[in-house]
């Protein structure tokens, strides 16, 4: 049942979850589905430390406290540090189960997202421990077989970020002891309904909008790259669409804060961007080596605006080392094309000095980061050459390096991106 004015629509024509809500404040949204959709009671609240300290919290909270509709507010998490560490996730599950939530909410990034997933299968297999935690990783699940039981605490989501996590049964955190990004994976991972809210999102810091933002082109690029590889078409709709709606908003966003409608349309960006996802796409070198780079201490869109543009040259560089080096030639030029064609982005590229004749869809992705005002380099996030040894055996771990389109599988293949994203003139 939704509310008046409520769009409530689903993800996926495909996918039993999630659903979408949109149109009316967040906390009425999440508190009427609490009740009607989830049947909760007594729901758990992840929140970002940053909106803890706003009247949107203060909103939430009354909400999700109201005791005519049989609602009470099971416990509240104050934050999950970026890239979702497992010491903290552990902390949330043991506080979860001790205050006997029947459904979390999460109203954060990326990092929140990413937790309250990882949240939902520890609590379904019982895990308590680090060691406990390790044994339901998808790694170790693949290695071993192990059957892993179903989630069965639902979610809600309100996301303040582009990062996407809220369409994904797919989570990354960052094992404590070795600060290696891990991969969990269950089909029953993830949100029953997502709740967007644009006006929520303009407290949203401008540096992790646009940088989250970037995450969702770099989804686009990459999955489309991956289907070009594998020869595929299914999905390439969604990737189009995903970039034609972020691109262009995200440019918009970048000189008018408050523009409610290209928030909303660098939300609805995303979504086509996860749907792309979910047709079975892999990602490439640069999604691998953002996981690693993560947990030295550099936001999730930040990595990709970092390592997106460096690794589109490296393939279109190592093409012809492939076994069809023109597929990775034409789709760079078929997805250079498409974001010429949108007039916002033309005008950016134009001004810096680019010629749709002779750049590349390197120069293009990174002078739309350079106008957004984010990071290039490993420099500019204060990393520097004394880390490469530790990120290069961390990302040669990572499974999406070798479903790059040129497969990067070596030391020296992760050492020459990684100079190319130095940025200290070396």
């Amino acid at each position: 049942m939704t509310l008046p004015e409520e769009s409530f629509v689903p993800y996926s024509r495909t996918k039993p979850k999630p659903h979408i809500s949109s149109g009316v404040p967040f906390p009425q949204a999440v508190a009427h589905h609490l009740i009607q959709d989830l049947k909760s009671h007594k729901p758990y609240l992840i929140v970002s430390k940053s909106i803890s300290k706003t009247q949107n919290f203060v909103n939430l909270k009354k909400a999700l406290n109201d005791a005519e509709h049989g609602l009470q507010l099971a416990g509240i998490r104050f934050g999950i540090s970026s890239h979702t560490p497992w010491d903290e996730v552990l902390e949330v599950v043991r506080d979860a189960r001790e205050c006997g939530a029947d459904a979390l909410v999460t109203l954060g990034a990326g990092s929140l997202t990413d937790g309250g997933k990882v949240v939902q299968l520890a609590l379904a297999n019982n895990v308590s421990t680090h060691d406990e935690l390790a044994q339901v990783s998808a790694d170790e699940v693949e290695r071993t077989g192990r059957k892993i039981n179903p989630c069965q605490v639902p979610m809600i989501n309100i996301p303040t970020s582009l990062s996407g996590g809220e369409y994904s049964s797919l989570a990354g955190a960052t094992d404590s002891q070795t600060r290696e990004k891990v991969m969990f994976l269950h089909g029953d991972m993830g949100a029953e309904i997502v709740v967007l809210d644009p006006e929520l999102c303009e407290s949203t810091p401008e540096r992790v909008w646009l940088s989250s933002g970037i995450r969702g082109v770099d989804h686009c690029v990459e999955g489309w790259g991956y289907l070009g590889r594998e020869g595929r078409e299914d999905g390439v709709e969604e990737f189009r669409k995903g970039l034609r709606l972020l691109v262009p908003s995200l440019l918009v966003t970048k000189g008018e804060k408050e523009d409610k409608n290209a928030r909303m349309e660098s939300m609805w960006g995303v979504v086509e961007a996860m749907k792309g996802l979910g047709n079975g796409v892999q990602m490439g070198a640069s999604h691998g080596m953002g996981h690693q780079l993560g947990p030295f201490g550099v936001g999730h869109g930040e990595t990709s605006c970092i390592f997106l543009p460096e690794v589109l040259k490296f393939n279109a560089r190592h093409a012809s080392s492939t076994p069809n080096p023109s597929r990775i030639l034409s789709l760079q030029k078929s997805i250079l094309s498409l974001l010429w064609a949108e007039a916002p982005v033309k005008s950016v590229l134009e001004k810096r000095g680019l010629s749709q004749e002779t750049a590349d869809l390197g120069d293009v992705i990174g002078a739309i980061i350079d106008e957004l005002g984010l990071p290039r380099t490993l420099k500019d996030v204060g990393v520097g050459r004394d880390k490469f040894e530790a990120l290069t055996v961390n990302c040669l771990k990572d499974r999406w390096l070798a479903t790059n389109p040129v497969p990067v599988t070596t030391k020296e293949q992760v050492g020459e991106i990684l100079e190319m994203c130095a940025g200290d003139g070396e």
